[in-house]
């Protein structure tokens, strides 16, 4: 995926959050929502709803990703 966007194959154009919401379990928090992602990919079309899940630790007097995980949503 990195050296998609390295080499400038991919391409995003938009990408809108929404169904945002944040929660604290102790010292983790729980961030997810529906990302919608327009763009290319080299000379094709990308179209893209994923649902997401982030799970951030406190650590060192910071919050740090430790996890992420999305899943493909029909557009």
């Amino acid at each position: 995926m990195l050296r998609a966007y390295a080499d400038g194959g991919a391409r995003l154009a938009t990408v809108q959050l929404s169904e945002l919401q944040a929660r604290m379990v102790g010292e983790i928090g729980l961030v997810t929502g529906v990302s919608s992602i327009q763009g290319r990919q080299d000379t094709e079309p990308v179209h893209l709803r994923l649902r997401f899940l982030e799970v951030y630790a406190w650590r060192e007097e910071r919050w740090q990703l430790v996890a992420a995980q999305n899943t493909r949503l029909p557009w």
